[in-house]
């Protein structure tokens, strides 16, 4: 049997992803616009952050 955490809903109109989406270069596209993410470099909300010493 095979389980998976991502699935299509709602009649192709909805899709789930139960992990982590990690988006390694390319861009986001909505209704033909560009998306932005504010890739600052940031560490999303409830993430750990490491930090460096030099």
């Amino acid at each position: 049997m095979r389980v998976t955490k991502n699935y299509t809903t709602d009649g192709g109109d909805r899709t789930v992803i139960g992990g982590v989406l990690e988006f390694a270069g390319g861009k986001i596209v909505k209704d033909g616009e560009e998306v932005s993410l504010g890739g600052s470099g940031s560490a999303a909300p409830g993430s750990k952050r490491r930090s460096c010493s030099n």
